[in-house]
């Protein structure tokens, strides 16, 4: 079934595009979701990320990464290192998808 939602167009300047657009990211919402909770309720708190936040994130990666390796060399001694390559490729994937979406 198509989306029956009309679209509308506006004319907005590119700088303010962008801090809205920064702003619905940091929100974890699409750029019509955050303009419609805006409009809808202006004094609502949107969450913001702490300014910590990435340091947090890029920290956790790199855990996350020591473990993943201590588990690809844990693979390649049970089952041989083509199928252990094969489960790394896929979270390799995984992994840049997790990024694309921000």
């Amino acid at each position: 079934m198509a989306d029956e939602t009309p679209r509308r167009t506006i004319r907005i300047a590119d700088s303010d595009w962008n801090r809205i657009k920064a702003k619905a990211k940091a929100s974890r919402m699409s750029v019509p979701q955050f303009i419609v909770a805006m409009l809808a309720d202006p004094d609502r708190e949107v969450a913001q990320p702490r300014r910590d936040q990435t340091e947090i994130l890029e920290r956790l990666e790199v855990m996350v990464r020591v473990v993943f390796e201590a588990e690809c060399a844990r693979l390649v001694q049970a089952i041989g290192s083509e199928a252990s390559e094969e489960l790394k490729r896929g979270a390799e994937e995984h992994v840049r998808r997790e990024r694309d979406l921000g």
